[in-house]
């Protein structure tokens, strides 16, 4: 009788033993499960979150992996390799948006220990999410008045000209400091990062606060070719059949104008060309008149005296830089486009790619586009009038696809 109650005892106790164990693993799996869980939707959030914010920033045309990585830090994944890997693709590498541009796909691979679950089965726990997002740029049109191109010049555009008027809007690829008192802007204006102005101060038509509008980084709207002008060039062989072509291996000035010729001395006026030099071109003078005169230079162009009259000759383009700087500090800060006298009257656009356009000079009516690296204005009673047209791209829709 006691030796079957012993074995009844030890039968019971197996049995705990193996109920406890099945308790254990079913806790374990119930805690695992739950972490588990916990862990896939914070994972799926931040994969959501930088996927969005990678949109957002190729829509505003700056770095979208940089974007995409800094969510995914703030969410506690920080692509250290080993606890987390943080993956950014533009374009995605599976699914229905494989290889279209207008989509970032953005993984997350999480590895953490278990609570319980390795008491039966060695090893931690790992979640992928997976989120992947779009952007839509919508399109815009038109040349502006103004166009300053550079992303990092401090004062892209600085407008700083008492009474002034910019009629065709502007473009900033920065921040737009418009702070000329009595100022008026007609016409669409847009801007990539902020905006100074004092709205007291200048005049907006249309008005706050949908103009100016926060917008994208917007391409050179004209995107010349400096070889076209060259010898050899498509618009050079236009200009030489017309026997319209001036071509100068160094400076071009206006003792060098009148020296060969090109230049009238009883009327003040430079003979209707386009004019190319590999250096720098100076129009120095009081009342100079080029009724068609087109200036492309590889160094600078510098209008330097008062009541000038100069219209353009080709492709509605008056004056063409294609200086250069090896920094970008000099780029911001060194003018290759003069405007440093009063009075003058300047038919046609202005173009300076790589660099500064400074009109310094008062009363100056423009009529064509400033278009360059970045533009300054510190002149008074200063017009630039364009026919208009401009219409600023949408900074772009974005939205979760996957």
């Amino acid at each position: 009788m006691r030796r079957r109650c012993r074995q009844e005892s030890g039968q019971a106790a197996v049995l705990i033993m193996l109920a406890l164990a099945g308790l254990i693993a079913f806790a374990a799996l119930a805690i695992d499960a739950g972490r588990l869980y916990a862990e896939r939707r914070h994972a799926q959030n931040a994969a959501d979150n930088a996927a969005l914010a990678a949109s957002r920033a190729m829509c505003l045309g700056e770095n979208y992996t940089s974007a995409a990585m800094l969510l995914a830090i703030q969410n506690g994944y920080d692509n250290d390799g080993e606890g987390d890997i943080v993956t950014v693709n533009n374009p995605p590498t599976t699914g229905p948006y494989t290889g279209n541009a207008n989509y970032i796909e953005v993984t997350i691979v999480s590895n953490f220990p278990a609570a319980l679950i390795h008491i039966i089965r060695p090893g931690g726990l790992q979640i992928t999410a997976r989120a992947v997002s779009m952007c839509f740029l919508g399109p815009g049109s038109g040349v502006p008045a103004i166009y300053a191109g550079s992303e990092t010049c401090v004062s892209t555009l600085l407008w700083s000209g008492e009474t002034g008027l910019i009629q065709g809007g502007f473009h900033s690829n920065n921040d737009p400091q418009i702070t000329g008192q009595d100022l008026f802007v007609i016409g669409a204006s847009s801007f990539v990062s902020s905006i100074h102005t004092d709205y007291d101060k200048v005049t907006f038509d249309p008005p706050p606060p949908g103009n100016p509008m926060q917008s994208r980084v917007v391409e050179d709207p004209l995107d010349l070719n400096l070889e076209d002008y060259a010898p050899g060039g498509s618009r050079a062989a236009i200009a030489q059949s017309a026997g319209q072509y001036v071509y100068r291996d160094g400076n071009i000035d206006i003792n060098w104008l009148k020296h060969n010729g090109y230049y009238v001395d009883a009327t003040d006026t430079i003979l209707d060309g386009l004019y190319y030099a590999t250096g720098n071109i100076t129009i120095t003078g009081t009342g100079v008149i080029g009724n068609a005169v087109t200036l492309v230079a590889e160094g600078g162009i510098w209008y330097r005296g008062p009541y000038q009259i100069i219209s353009a000759y080709m492709d509605d383009l008056l004056a063409f830089s294609a200086e250069a700087f090896a920094n970008d500090a000099t780029a911001c800060n060194t003018p290759v486009i003069r405007f440093s006298h009063s009075d003058g009257v300047y038919q046609g656009n202005v173009y300076a790619p790589h660099g500064l356009i400074n009109v310094s000079g008062s009363d100056i009516q423009f009529f064509g586009s400033l278009i360059g690296y970045d533009v300054t204005v510190t002149g008074s009673g200063v017009s630039v009038i364009t026919p208009g047209g401009y219409v600023p791209p949408p900074p772009g829709r974005i939205e979760i696809s996957e």
